[in-house]
């Protein structure tokens, strides 16, 4: 009677890390526009063609503005990436992962998402529907994070779309764009 040999254990060091975020900045949505022209100039590509596109419903938005509003904490980091970083920014400049909620937060900082429904307003009410001003405590946190090849962007991308409807699918290793392209056929051979 033989038995089996159990294979080795595996170290826990051998596991890859994504990079730490070389920079975090708080933005309240009151300021968001204007720091999204700021980080244009640096070349920032809101749409990468890995990105899923615009795809949050109406009840989505809504649910979100109102999390966040309520003093939701959780989702309200925003991913980018780039290819170098030394103050600022350089290379390849993309928001890898939160391009939902930076529309979500502009869309309701134009009056755009209407926000908890009553009898008195059933479709909601706009920003410009409430007095006084918005608590800058309403942030959007922007890391940046290093990904000094494309492959290690896509990685990268692939971690935060894992849960996502649409995009990448971990059976396949596949990324795909929002047309339906096919922008990546192995991750693991880049």
């Amino acid at each position: 009677m033989s038995h089996a040999v159990a294979p080795p254990k595996k170290s826990w060091d051998s596991i890859p890390r994504f990079p730490r975020a070389s920079s975090r900045t708080d933005v309240p949505w009151t300021h968001l526009e204007r720091h999204l022209t700021e980080e244009r100039s640096y070349g920032l590509a809101m749409e990468p063609d890995y990105q899923r596109g615009h795809v949050w419903t109406a009840p989505q938005r809504r649910a979100w503005v109102e999390h966040m509003l309520m003093g939701g904490e959780t989702a309200r980091e925003v991913i980018l990436v780039c290819e170098a970083y030394n103050g600022a920014p350089s290379g390849r400049y993309a928001v890898a992962d939160g391009l939902q909620r930076i529309t979500t937060a502009s869309l309701f900082m134009r009056g755009e998402v209407r926000i908890f429904p009553d009898a008195l307003r059933p479709e909601g009410y706009a920003v410009g529907d409430f007095a006084g001003r918005l608590s800058m405590s309403n942030t959007i946190v922007f890391s940046t994070v290093v990904a000094k090849t494309r492959a290690d962007e896509l990685l990268l991308y692939e971690g935060t779309a894992a849960g996502a409807a649409d995009g990448f699918t971990s059976e396949q290793r596949r990324l795909w764009a929002a047309d339906g392209r096919l922008v990546v056929d192995n991750l693991q051979s880049i």
